[in-house]
């Protein structure tokens, strides 16, 4: 065990405790700078994430309203009106198919971290999956009248216009 340093060792006029009284000060001082320095990381965190939250509830109110979009599937042309709703459902009906088939779906279309998640939970086709796989895609642009999709495992961007707010 280390032996406390005398008078002498320790300066001119301070005593062991003075210099124990300081040194306690200092490691008071760098506890309260590390708590601060975490305490900003945290409040800058949590400033990011609000602003992310923000953003993405900017983001799905824009999304609401009625898409169209036509499609070309394995040559033939499909049409697709698309209605997400503020809370992020949405009903899709796709025609086009053969002898004037429609297929209908229901799910949700959420934006979440400057991204489009698409999950359908009701398909009227026959022999359907539901919930389908999820589709996952980066937003490229959005504005009034146009949304542009890159679609993870696509390898055009899906380019719908806005019919209705």
């Amino acid at each position: 065990m280390p032996k406390s340093p005398e008078p002498a060792a320790v300066g001119a006029g301070r005593s062991a405790d003075t210099v124990s009284r300081r040194e306690s000060a200092v490691a008071t001082s760098r506890h309260h700078y590390t708590l601060m320095k975490h305490t900003i990381t945290f409040i800058l965190l949590g400033l990011l994430l609000t602003g992310c939250g923000r953003r993405d509830a900017k983001i799905q109110q824009e999304l609401t309203g009625t898409w169209s979009v036509d499609i070309n599937l394995k040559g033939r042309q499909l049409h697709s009106t698309l209605i997400v709703s503020p809370d992020g459902s949405c009903a899709d009906e796709v025609a086009g198919f053969e002898d004037g088939k429609i297929m209908k779906t229901e799910g949700s279309l959420i934006a979440t971290n400057g991204a489009l998640i698409d999950i359908v939970t009701k398909n009227s086709w026959p022999d359907s999956k539901v919930p389908s796989d999820i589709l996952r895609g980066r937003i490229v642009s959005l504005d009034d009248y146009e949304l542009i999709v890159r679609w993870e495992g696509m390898d055009k961007d899906t380019i719908l216009k806005r019919i209705k707010p």
